[in-house]
């Protein structure tokens, strides 16, 4: 055992207990590796090496005992101050854990805060407006039953409108928004469409003037409650926009005139295919109206017939009439009776002032 209080080459106070100093020794014999590995690689005797350990104190100004240095060059031997890392467990895991306790806090705040963001993100781009989108659907369907209850709709109606409100109602429990809101509008059209359905075959009724119109305009309208009664809306509606055609077409009037302006033709022939001997005339006519207005109508085409909205178009004539309009022409450049037909409000069919079997062509 030394005394605790030693002096170095500077002359200062050394405090070391035995431990320290023992632990100190250990570190400079590490320190000096080449001595260590030479002394303890040989079968020198533990004096030899404490004798050179003292001298190697003693050459920094340290008196230090024997029995502190056998200790050293023992525990050296021992390793007994050697660090050695704690087996790899559970318990070594949480404790590496808990000495960096505050960098894992700060990560796991910060993975909670996106998270959190994550979380907030979502509910406002698609949370909130789906229920919003949900309440709306929910709002449309029921308005719409209502309507629908409040127009009295008949016997044959109202189990229509009950299965859609039914199909509506699963839609929303199934979150299937728009199917829901397709089904309210069909739900208010249904509503809506008889009255529309009636009001418009009256309309047309009254204004039709021949019994082919009014038979017309009857069995579009059994057709469209027909395609109620099936809950076909689409098909209902499509009954409507067709009475609609025909009162458009009752209402119309205007004269059917031969074309009489310079560089356009009153009149062409074509020779037919299958009879290359004969000829088909044809005069060229427009419907205008009491104002002037030149009207585009739709003309089947004898010679595909295919449909089509036309200005002009030709219709057929025998030869000798054909002949008489072209000396008409010919005689100043106009024509001087031009009115091939009439059609009347409240009728359907053109009424021809002139000989003609109807057949038309649209093109020449």
């Amino acid at each position: 055992m030394v005394d605790s209080s030693q002096k170095n080459a500077a002359g200062e106070d050394i405090e070391l207990t035995d431990v320290l100093l023992t632990m100190d020794v250990v570190d400079t014999l590490r320190y000096n590796r080449s001595l260590v590995e030479r002394e303890l690689g040989t079968e020198a005797t533990d004096q030899a090496m404490v004798a050179k350990v003292r001298k190697l104190y003693a050459d920094q100004g340290l008196t230090v005992s024997d029995d502190i240095i056998a200790e050293a060059v023992a525990a050296l031997r021992e390793e007994r101050f050697t660090y050695k890392p704690p087996k790899k467990g559970v318990s070594t895991l949480l404790a590496r854990l808990y000495v960096k306790r505050g960098f894992w806090t700060k990560t796991l705040a910060g993975i909670v805060a996106v998270l959190f963001g994550i979380i907030m993100v979502y509910q406002m781009v698609f949370v909130r407006p789906a229920r919003k989108e949900h309440a709306r659907a929910v709002q449309a369907v029921e308005q719409a039953w209502q309507q629908f209850q409040q127009s009295h709709p008949s016997p044959g109606i109202t189990p229509v409108g009950q299965r859609l409100y039914r199909k509506a109602k699963k839609a929303l429990e199934n979150n299937r928004t728009e199917t829901a809101e397709r089904e309210a509008k069909n739900l208010e059209q249904l509503a809506l469409l008889p009255g529309q359905m009636e009001t418009k075959e009256k309309q047309v009724v009254a204004t039709a003037l021949e019994q082919s119109a009014r038979k017309k305009a009857e069995h579009i309208y059994r057709q469209g409650r027909q395609a109620l009664a099936d809950g076909r809306i689409d098909d209902a509606r499509q009954s409507i926009r067709n009475l609609d055609q025909l009162l458009a077409r009752l209402q119309q009037e205007f004269t059917l005139k031969i074309v009489s302006r310079p560089n356009e033709p009153s009149g062409i022939y074509r020779v037919p295919a299958n009879n290359p001997s004969a000829r088909n005339y044809y005069i060229i006519v427009e419907a205008v109206t009491p104002d002037g207005k030149r009207l585009s109508l739709p003309v089947t085409s004898e010679e595909d017939s295919r449909p089509q909205m036309v200005s002009k178009w030709g219709l057929r004539v025998s030869a000798s009439f054909f002949d008489k309009i072209k000396r008409d022409k010919m005689d100043d450049g106009i024509i001087q009776n031009n009115r091939f037909g009439v059609k009347k409000r409240g009728y359907l069919t053109l009424e021809y002032l002139v000989p003609t079997t109807g057949a038309a062509i649209t093109k020449w």
